[in-house]
């Protein structure tokens, strides 16, 4: 019966092969919260592929063809933004082509253990090797989770002090989150935006550029990124980047108002005033919104319209990060106006 069961395993070996491949390569392309839940399943599965293959004596060049395939396959998902999944991708290809090299030679040595009649020792050598994988799997695992863990407790503590404003020690923090995994993608996202909270630019898309490869149509990072382009006068790569939010939330004020912002920075107030009407009926309270279409109308002689908006944020703190010329306050703009009305 056994050897009936081995005989037809043998018999059908590509075809488990194939099989157990596509379900690993399957389990890699799930959501994040079907990998990091599911790793260590993950992990053993892999670790059963690779001594079955060495078992039933799959020949090498397979290996390196399979290989070749899964790691064509990794640099389309960088391509495609699908940066998180390129990585596995990579990994794996990497993994099995080295694993063609050592079979190479271990099936010279299991060779020469059958011509020397030690098959006990041959089968032992499988327990042996097998025990090594899976024992090496679940430690890859552990440590695995280990850096996730510690990875995601500093990325809590940045958090905190982002939520200080100790943006210096914010940004220390967040780097060691980093450096713990690497595939942090809200770690690279929020130390991108606090890089540009400091006016530190191109630290700021250089983050955030990484967090959108890492996990593509990352609404946030997409936002903060315009912001980014925006705050450093790149203004047509910071339109670019609000159209695409615009396109994946329609309504959203972020995108509406990032949109409407870029346009009134280049003169462009018919399409400026189009966004940010968009944008009023999200959230109307915002001070730098009103300013910006009290100042539209203002500039189309529309001054009964502009008086509205101006007067809604009569009397209010004006946020820091509107910068007003001098004569360019809502109160300037007021007395101009009524002057301009009663004349």
């Amino acid at each position: 019966m056994r050897e009936i069961i081995f005989n037809n395993i043998q018999k059908n070996r590509y075809s488990i092969y194939s099989f157990l491949l596509a379900f690993i390569i399957c389990c890699l392309t799930f959501s994040e919260n079907f990998f990091y839940n599911y790793l260590i399943i993950i992990w053993f599965l892999l670790a059963i592929f690779l001594i079955f293959s060495i078992y039933t004596k799959i020949e090498t060049e397979y290996f390196y063809v399979t290989g070749f395939f899964i790691l064509t396959g990794s640099i389309l998902f960088f391509l495609f933004s699908k940066a998180i999944v390129g990585v596995r991708f990579l990994y794996l290809s990497l993994l099995i082509i080295v694993f063609g090299f050592f079979t190479k030679y271990f099936y010279r040595f299991y060779e020469w253990m059958e011509r020397s009649c030690k098959k006990e020792f041959i089968n032992l050598g499988f327990l042996v090797l097998s025990i090594i994988i899976i024992l090496s799997s679940v430690l890859s695992f552990i440590n695995f989770r280990n850096n996730i863990n510690l990875s995601e407790k500093y990325y809590k503590e940045a958090i905190n002090l982002y939520e200080a404003k100790d943006y210096y020690n914010a940004i220390d923090i967040l780097h060691k989150s980093i450096n713990f995994n690497k595939l942090n993608y809200e770690a690279c996202n929020l130390l991108g935006r606090l890089y540009s909270k400091i006016e530190n630019f191109e630290e700021g898309k250089k983050y955030l550029i990484r967090a959108i490869r890492l996990k593509s149509g990352y609404f946030d990072a997409i936002i903060a990124l315009g912001s980014t382009y925006e705050k450093g006068n790149e203004f047509d790569k910071a339109i670019d980047m609000y159209k695409k939010a615009r396109k994946m939330r329609p309504g959203d004020f972020g995108a509406h108002f990032g949109l409407g912002r870029t346009y009134y920075k280049i003169d462009d107030f018919e399409k400026s005033l189009i966004e940010l009407l968009k944008a009023e009926k999200k959230i109307s309270n915002n001070y730098q919104l009103q300013y910006l279409l009290g100042n539209i109308y203002y500039n189309k002689s529309l001054y009964k319209e502009a008086l509205e908006h101006f007067n809604l944020i009569r009397n209010k703190e004006v946020p820091k990060e509107l910068k007003i010329d001098d004569g360019k306050s809502v109160e300037d703009f007021i007395e101009e106006i009524n002057k301009k009305i009663e004349s």
